[in-house]
């Protein structure tokens, strides 16, 4: 599974036992959850079942280069919890190259099972919240740049204010290597 050069880093890192007992134990509650759902239904109660909406996991890409692990975590993450994946960039004003670099993004998106929407707007934090309470997204997750100056997260800090019935999860900063 992980080539013998980098067996080391790997027992380090994804393979630690804390990070994969807690795995374990996620794993175990989704079987649990739908072990609870499927008796219910079994069980058949003369109400009909209201569905439990799926997850639904938004990753925030900002038009930067470099934000592909952003995606590959939001979709696992979509995964693990058996949800919906998708992503959304908000264009304040065009870059340079930045359609090349959404083009890329799309591509890696779709090909992880999501579709990526491009929003336009002068917030890209009310663009976002806006996005989410159209689709019904439960989680979003940003990645904090490096591109931003230290601890200052504008759109972050705006999005904790404004978006309120959403899980926020933040990835740290992938310095450039």
């Amino acid at each position: 599974i992980v080539p013998a050069g980098q067996v080391a880093d790997a027992l380090a890192a994804t393979y630690q036992p804390e990070r994969l007992a807690a795995e374990r134990e996620r794993a175990f509650r989704l079987v649990a959850e739908h072990g609870e759902r499927q008796l219910a239904a079994y069980a058949g109660d003369d109400q009909p079942a209201v569905p439990e909406p799926l997850p639904s996991i938004l990753a925030c890409v900002p038009p930067w280069p470099g934000m592909e692990l952003l995606l590959r975590r939001s979709a696992a993450q979509a995964a693990q919890v058996d949800g919906l994946f998708a992503a959304a960039a908000v264009r304040l004003a065009p870059g340079p190259d930045e359609d090349a670099l959404l083009a890329r993004y799309a591509a890696l998106t779709a090909q992880l099972g999501g579709e990526l929407v491009v929003l336009t707007g002068t917030s890209a934090a009310a663009a976002l919240a806006q996005h989410a309470r159209q689709r019904q997204v439960t989680e979003m997750v940003l990645s904090r740049a490096v591109q931003n100056p230290a601890g200052r997260y504008p759109v972050l800090r705006e999005l904790t204010r404004i978006a309120r019935d959403v899980e926020l999860h933040v990835l740290p900063a992938e310095e450039p290597g």
